[in-house]
């Protein structure tokens, strides 16, 4: 970072304008009352000023080091020496010129420099007598000199203080930038996988951050490692809450341990990394989340930036998760049967598109359902439907496939299942007719056939599952 506050190129022509100002009013000074120095010398000195001063001003500063600036200070100092030894120094001028130096080197030179260049101010001052005069002549020096260090030295802290909060706002302009941009992206990012990416992708712009992971709730109180983004430390496959005890304070707590917190260095230590904060992502529900920053313990200044910036990205990452989580939930709920919480027809739709030869469509129609609905209600109609899909849970293996795609109308895919075809929809008929004496089921089911389409096969199975229903109900019949 810069040490100074200003452009290099704005102090160094603040420097030519102080130069070339002080020879013209030094020449007009003596025209107005010309004592204590000869015309031809106030001539020369005021030439070269100006000489000085113009050079100053042309020169290539932006390509200069910042550190060239020192040049301007020795010849300012250089000119004073130089025109007290030509001209001598006035009564009125001489330790003003040196205030108006040392002003100027606080404004552009680092802090502390108008203190370490004291024997230079000191030998500017006491040269020029010493030659003219002959005497040592420093009673006047003892005052000036530390006089004008002290008004150097005063501008030069103000100047840092100066550039300490222009740098602390761009700072907290930069980050107002990234915390928008980042919820903007957060609030656009739609796949569960990419935004688990993009959380473990910011929370690197927190301070010392050299690595992370996100860690997200599942279905149960496991978080699993769901991005990871520069991680040294041990892989998670899955972790509880109650497993560590940093885990347990950000989740009962609400609110992140930064690097500094000991339940961090315990959980560092664990992992096998060198510093690390926990920030929790939470949301109406919960907590939904962590993020394990990796990374460099830095200052208490530090600290605070990494707390502010880490509960701002928690913040906007745990409604980020709740909005995913919602979204999910709601496309879950689209491909469900409310009543029945079997598979609707969306979700057999999607399922057909990937069919493979041998899987069986299995087609079930509850028989004199609609005689059943009107004589005894809807109620009955509902509970009717309720207990074939709770019996086609309970008699089909785990991995059959069963959605309600019509009124009274279940569909079944059974994956190869080969001859057990047969066999599994005689046990669910007779299962059936153990637990519902009083409405049967028929059953249609064809065999998908390679190059056939999915619709050609579902219409195989309503055709057999309509010979089921001519040829007297309660019965399977199986496509050719």
């Amino acid at each position: 970072m810069d040490s100074r506050s200003l452009p290099i190129v704005l102090v160094a022509r603040i420097g030519a304008v102080l130069i070339g100002a002080s020879a013209i009013v030094s020449a007009l000074a003596h025209v107005i009352n010309p004592v204590g120095m000869e015309g031809s010398a106030r001539v020369i000195i005021t030439i070269s000023c100006l000489v000085v001063a113009a050079v100053v001003w042309v020169a290539p500063w932006k390509r200069l080091p910042d550190h060239s600036l020192w040049a301007i200070a020795h010849a300012m100092l250089s000119l004073k020496v130089f025109a007290n030894v030509v001209g001598g120094y006035g009564p009125y001028s001489y330790a003003i010129h040196f205030a108006m130096i040392s002003v100027w080197m606080g404004l552009a030179l680092p802090r502390w420099s108008v203190l370490v260049s004291t024997p230079l101010f000191a030998g500017a001052y006491i040269v020029p007598m010493l030659i003219r005069s002959g005497d040592a002549s420093i009673a006047s020096s003892i005052v000036v000199v530390p006089v004008c260090v002290l008004i150097g030295e005063c501008i030069g802290w103000i100047v840092e203080r100066l550039r300490k909060v222009d740098v602390a706002e761009a700072s907290y302009r930069e980050d107002l930038a990234w915390l928008l941009d980042a919820a903007t992206k957060l609030a656009e990012e739609q796949e569960p996988e990419d935004l688990t990416r993009l959380i473990a992708d910011l929370s690197l712009r927190m301070p010392g951050a050299s690595g992370s992971i996100v860690l997200v709730k599942g279905r149960s109180r496991e978080f699993s490692a769901g991005a990871t983004v520069g991680w040294s430390g041990s892989a998670f496959d899955s972790v509880r809450i109650g497993d560590e005890p940093a885990f347990i304070e950000v989740a009962k707590r609400r609110r992140m341990l930064i690097w500094s917190d000991p339940q961090c260095a315990s959980l560092a230590a664990h992992v096998g990394v060198k510093d690390l904060c926990v920030i929790p992502l939470f949301g109406s529900r919960g907590c939904l989340g962590m993020v394990l920053i990796e990374g460099n313990r830095l200052s208490p200044e530090h600290d605070d930036i990494s707390q502010q910036l880490g509960e701002t990205l928690a913040i906007q990452a745990g409604l980020a998760l709740e909005r995913q989580n919602i979204r999910e939930e709601l496309y879950e709920a689209s491909l469900h049967d409310e009543l029945t919480r079997l598979g609707n027809r969306r979700k057999a739709h999607k399922r057909l598109a990937r069919l493979h030869s041998g899987d069986a469509l299995v087609l079930i129609d509850v028989d004199h359902f609609k005689q059943a609905n009107d004589s005894e209600g809807h109620l009955r109609g509902d509970e009717i439907l309720r207990e074939v899909a709770n019996h086609l849970r309970d008699t089909l293996r785990h991995d059959d496939e069963i959605y309600r795609v019509g009124g009274d109308e279940f569909l079944i895919v059974l994956e190869q299942p080969g001859e057990d075809c047969t066999v599994a929809t005689e046990r669910v008929l007779e299962g059936w007719r153990m637990r519902s004496p009083e409405l049967s089921l028929s059953i249609g089911v064809a065999i998908h056939r390679d190059g056939e389409s999915a619709e050609d096969t579902i219409a195989r199975a309503d055709r057999a599952l309509y010979a089921a229903k001519e040829a007297g109900r309660d019965q399977v019949k199986i496509a050719d």
